[in-house]
């Protein structure tokens, strides 16, 4: 019977090893390079896509590389936050060569704190949350950055509210999707957050005054989102991020997230995936993550499981070690030399004995 698991385990690992999967641009020699990372990648906010949209947009592009980037990572932000919420991270791949992009969804950052109406069209506000028109923005700015750079493999970033709309993409538009990073995956929400003492003060009043009055959210940020203080207080301390939401956008969420494991069973078989998990997550339950990784159809899935990390991971500015060390290892596996070793890893199997890999 242990046989039968071991070898059945080691047919799972060897064929995620050498699955068909999007190799990136090759990564430059950053010796000949400026040794400041400030200085190779410029930062554009609200540039053509937003114009062409109508939504916030952010961007940040490699500057200076003689090599032709590695690929384009386009990130979706979590509940009550906002695209820029992923700039230290973002940063990051775009001092690597790699573009980078971000929006606000409608109800959210600057589709909500929009005091001249720049983002509203027609008579259409986008200060209203509104899941699936925020949908519908994601997969237009997706098809845009294929007709610019069709080239290039696009890497969806979602974390928390943001790995929905992900995963739907990657259910629907498979073609438009290379890889996708998946944060703290709200599969179920965390009863905790329906019965904690605020929660639960803040929900009453609520549904006895109305559906559509205004819960406050910091209990939500001091209590749950975060362990690490630093972060509370970043949050906090954020203008664009939403401080309230009605009752009636937390119905909305709830059943928004709940497609998560519809849209996890009509992934592609090859899709790469990367999902970060922490042990301590407070907003959803860290166990369920199991459940989507059973339901995503992809053979190419690496789960990174941290202890004692909650629910917020990448829109920070204080990322964790753990964190980067895993974003660094699943675009480090996808680069041509790499691809190169496992296919001559391949080989050398196949030559020592192995059957068809």
């Amino acid at each position: 019977m242990f046989k039968r698991k071991l070898k059945y385990a080691i047919a799972i690992c060897m064929a995620s090893l050498f699955s068909s999967v999007p190799a990136y641009g090759q990564r430059p020699d950053f010796a000949q390079y400026d040794p400041d990372p400030n200085k190779r990648f410029s930062y554009i906010q609200d540039g053509k896509y937003s114009k062409e949209l109508n939504i916030p947009t952010y961007e940040w592009c490699p500057v200076g590389f003689k090599e032709k980037a590695r690929g384009y990572a386009i990130f979706v932000h979590g509940l009550t936050l906002h695209g820029q919420r992923y700039a230290v991270g973002a940063r990051a791949f775009a001092a690597g060569n790699f573009y980078a992009l971000s929006f606000d969804m409608r109800g959210f950052g600057r589709c909500y704190s929009d005091p001249d109406g720049k983002f509203s069209q027609n008579g259409e506000s986008k200060r209203g949350v509104n899941y699936n028109k925020s949908f519908e923005d994601l997969v237009k700015l997706v098809k845009l950055v294929k007709e610019d750079h069709p080239d290039l493999p696009i890497i969806l970033v979602g974390e928390s509210l943001g790995v929905t709309p992900c995963l739907r993409l990657a259910a629907e538009h498979g073609d438009l999707v290379d890889a996708m990073v998946l944060s703290s995956a709200a599969v179920r929400v965390n009863p905790i957050m329906v019965f904690h003492p605020k929660s639960i003060r803040a929900g009453l009043k609520g549904l006895i005054i109305d559906p559509k009055f205004n819960v406050k959210l910091e209990f939500f940020m001091e209590d749950l989102v975060s362990d690490d203080p630093r972060i509370v207080q970043e949050l906090l301390d954020d203008p664009l991020i939403r401080k309230k939401l009605t009752i009636w956008n937390l119905l909305q969420t709830d059943r928004y997230v709940a497609k998560n494991l519809k849209y996890a069973a009509k992934i592609r078989p090859a899709m790469p995936i990367l999902l970060l998990q922490g042990s301590s997550d407070r907003c959803v339950i860290p166990g369920k993550v199991v459940k989507l990784c059973r339901d995503i159809r992809s053979d190419d899935q690496t789960l990174r499981w941290m202890d004692n990390v909650s629910h917020l991971l990448l829109e920070t500015k204080y990322l964790k070690p753990a964190t980067v060390a895993a974003m660094v290892s699943f675009i480090g596996a996808r680069e041509p030399d790499r691809q190169k070793e496992l296919a001559e890893t391949k080989s050398d199997l196949m030559k020592l004995g192995a059957g068809e890999i």
